[in-house]
């Protein structure tokens, strides 16, 4: 048997955050529930309608150098590529 993720009843959430997207201001929206009900479903597909970008944190040395890299790919940045942020005191002058 093959299962397959299925968008459903979610409609409502994801019209509130194109909403907000498109709204012109600058926003904090957070997303909270119990766990497999939906969240990362629900943000990946968002972020696929907006061509944003999407990280999963995870307890290690890496996510402030893991994120700068995803950001190079995403803007095509050879620079940043090769020189990957290592440290949140040179994140804090880009």
């Amino acid at each position: 048997m093959i299962l397959t993720s299925k968008f459903v009843d979610r409609e409502r959430e994801l019209n509130f955050l194109r909403e907000h997207y498109h709204s012109g201001k600058a926003e904090l929206i957070v997303i909270y529930g119990r766990r497999r009900i939906g969240k990362t479903y629900l943000l990946r597909k968002f972020l696929e309608e907006t061509n944003g970008i999407y990280l999963l944190a995870e307890e290690n040395e890496t996510n402030l150098e893991d994120f700068s890299l995803r950001l190079a790919d995403y803007f095509k940045d050879p620079f940043l590529k090769e020189n990957p942020i290592r440290t949140w005191g040179l994140s804090s002058r880009i």
